[in-house]
């Protein structure tokens, strides 16, 4: 069974606008994929924001094209989704997660 988790980016209170969405694609315990979009603030376009992200995604596709990916993506043993979405979002929204996932 496939599980994607969905988590926005950090942004700043005062920020106005569209913000980072992520989806971490999950069977069972190993990551299969991350998708990502764009999700108003305010979450009023989330479910269309979110069912675009996964619909119109070929995570397959995704996996990295470098030497011992499949091998390196088995490692990831993770079964948060969520939790891992969120880690995912900081890191590309600010450079690093605060570890407060």
């Amino acid at each position: 069974m496939n599980v994607i988790g969905f988590d926005d980016g950090p942004f700043a209170r005062q920020h106005r606008g569209d913000v980072l969405l992520v989806g971490v694609v999950c069977s069972r315990t190993r990551v299969d994929g991350i998708v990502s979009g764009r999700v108003r603030r305010d979450g009023a376009n989330s479910t269309r924001a979110m069912m675009k992200a996964a619909l119109f995604s070929d995570v397959p596709r995704m996996r990295p094209r470098v030497r011992g990916a499949l091998r390196k993506w088995r490692l990831i043993n993770i079964p948060e989704p969520l939790r891992i979405a969120h880690l995912v979002a900081g890191g590309i929204t600010e450079g690093t997660s605060r570890g407060r996932a």
